[in-house]
């Protein structure tokens, strides 16, 4: 969902991510316990899949950086009878690019998203966590540079491993194209 600034990161997904992770520069750790992690990330997927059926969706999901942090727990929040399996999708960028993005991002303001010093640290991180809990369990990978040349094929082809319907394909071409 559009945050009305510069991402497109869904608003009651970062507040729970935050209720998970301390992102502040130079702290950079888990908040609470494990248990309570899945608890703020079944609370968000609760509400998103309400939501998705209240549009007629056919699926849902979020996105947002510090869930490379939170794979294991998100995992475990979307694990209960009756849902379907967890599948993890990863957009792979080189860290040179997402710093590129990282730079561009502005909000209204001027100040620039997330703004810290150890932003190298960070993506890193991030990075090194995303691939070590992704070796562990089923997982799509997205090359973010081909999803942008290449829009109808990616998400065609997401549709395809996933089992989605193809009747909104042209509307997730379009807000690619809009990246």
């Amino acid at each position: 969902a559009k945050t009305g600034y510069c991402t497109y990161e869904d608003v009651a997904l970062r507040a729970k991510v935050m209720h998970c992770f301390d992102e502040r520069e130079g702290i950079w750790r888990y908040y609470g316990s494990y248990e309570d992690r899945v608890r703020h990330l079944r609370d968000w997927l609760d509400a998103s899949r309400s939501q998705a059926a209240r549009a007629n969706a056919l699926a849902m999901g979020g996105k947002h950086p510090i869930l490379c942090k939170l794979i294991p727990e998100l995992r475990d929040a979307w694990s209960f009878e009756g849902q379907i399996a967890f599948t993890a999708i990863s957009v792979i960028r080189s860290p040179e690019a997402i710093h590129r993005s990282w730079t561009k991002s502005i909000y209204p303001d001027g100040s620039h998203w997330w703004p810290r010093g150890d932003r190298v640290n960070a993506v890193e991180d991030l990075i090194r966590s995303r691939d070590q809990y992704l070796a562990t369990i089923p997982h799509l990978s997205i090359d973010f540079e081909q999803l942008r040349a290449e829009p109808r094929i990616e998400i065609e082809r997401l549709s395809e491993l996933l089992e989605l319907s193809k009747e909104r394909l042209d509307y997730a071409i379009s807000l690619v194209r809009r990246i």
